[in-house]
């Protein structure tokens, strides 16, 4: 399945970032002026939301893949040194399992793209200081 026709569904999703204190649930193309309090305070100049979960936008045959694929990334982002935060997507309709993720800070929007094309994801969610996410085309790499 390509990019174009999961872009409804991306759009159509919740974003929650899940920080110790709060969680910040974000909207491709909506502002969150708590989640760019908090980027101000932290200190965060750019961030992204990646997951592993269902490569290619195409359900895992086995749902337990998905979470070894997700602990893989994990570590990936563990091994950069970046902070993060757990995330889980919902999309609106319901008809999409929740997929759980990270919140990458301080990740530039190349470093993301590759990030999640490694992990054969069609896109994923990037943003500034000014807390406006939007969708981005990630690139295969495997």
């Amino acid at each position: 399945m390509n990019f174009g026709a999961l872009e409804t569904a991306f759009r159509a999703t919740t974003y929650r970032i899940e920080t110790p204190d709060q969680n910040f649930d974000l909207r491709i193309g909506g502002r969150n002026a708590q989640f760019a309090r908090f980027l101000e305070i932290s200190g965060c100049r750019e961030w992204g939301v990646v997951t592993a979960h269902n490569p290619g936008g195409r359900l895992a045959e086995a749902p337990d893949a998905n979470e070894v694929r997700n602990t893989e990334l994990e570590r990936e982002i563990r091994r950069s040194g970046r902070r993060f935060y757990p995330t889980r997507h919902c999309a609106d309709r319901g008809d999409w399992p929740v997929e759980s993720g990270f919140c990458v800070l301080d990740a530039s929007l190349d470093a993301l793209r590759l990030l999640a094309g490694r992990f054969s994801q069609l896109a994923f969610v990037y943003g500034g200081r000014d807390a406006c996410p939007r969708l981005c085309r990630a690139e295969e790499t495997a």
